[in-house]
């Protein structure tokens, strides 16, 4: 649906109107479980605790994609679905770094590249544009997994986070006339598309806790209590799914999470 723009505090309570309305749905619960499953692989999957630079960094990473969860999942339950993927993007590459490095310990050092993150923040102090830095990891091809989190960037990439024609197409737009014979623009989006992006927020973090499962050696759900939540998550998930009328897609997903 579409809305005319209106000021921060008006917008700030439509969101909170719109998250107490809804605060009881199936999708909110479905963020509820993964809230919950986060939370107890954190506490109780076998997280390495050697307190090295690289195992702190997995740590570290962990928290983000919990986080990143959170604060995609507030923008989506406050009606604005549209900003919750660059959210998950950023997520998404803290995984990617994650599993480069699962790929080979050398890829940390690539990644950090002190030296060449300096040069390039030093030329844009200087009014420079800095030189084009993209990681070469290596090893990468061993790990199936590193090629799905970059196609679902790439797709995040041009759909939501960065200002493209799909980008811009997402909206709904409307014009209505104004009296003194001008016109007035409204953009929104519309309610299906709130629940589709937390179907897709809930398939992300599913592909970002199977990149840290990944990490510690297929051990991320061996845990009973961790084990059964991602079951429920599972499972709401998949019905989720149907009801939503992706059936196709609630059978390919499998059984487990």
């Amino acid at each position: 649906m579409a809305h005319n723009v209106v000021n921060w505090k008006t917008f700030v309570e439509a969101g909170r109107t719109f998250f107490e309305a809804n605060r009881g749905c199936p999708m909110y619960q479905l963020v509820d479980h993964l809230d919950e499953l986060y939370r107890l692989a954190y506490l109780k999957a076998p997280f390495p605790k050697t307190g090295g630079e690289q195992d702190n960094f997995l740590h570290m990473c962990f928290l983000i994609c919990h986080r990143a969860l959170l604060s995609a999942a507030t923008v989506l339950s406050s009606g604005q679905p549209e900003d919750g993927p660059a959210i998950t993007r950023r997520a998404i590459e803290a995984a990617k770094v994650c599993l480069a490095v699962k790929a080979d310990a050398s890829n940390f050092e690539e990644w950090k590249n002190i030296e060449t993150r300096k040069t390039r923040w030093e030329s844009r102090s200087n009014g420079e544009k800095p030189k084009t830095f993209t990681p070469a990891y290596k090893a990468t091809f061993t790990e199936p997994l590193y090629a799905d989190l970059q196609s679902v960037i790439g797709t995040l990439s041009d759909f939501s986070v960065h200002f493209t024609p799909e980008h811009l197409l997402g909206y709904e737009w409307a014009q209505t006339s104004r009296l003194d014979g001008g016109t007035d623009n409204s953009f929104g989006v519309t309610e299906d598309r709130v629940q589709q992006e937390f179907l897709m927020l809930a398939d992300q973090h599913r592909l970002i806790l199977r990149v840290f499962d990944r990490c510690l050696d297929g051990k991320l759900f061996d845990h009973p209590d961790i084990k059964q939540r991602a079951q429920l998550a599972m499972t709401l998930y998949k019905e989720l799914l149907q009801q939503e009328g992706f059936t196709e897609e609630a059978t390919a997903v499998g059984e487990t999470w």
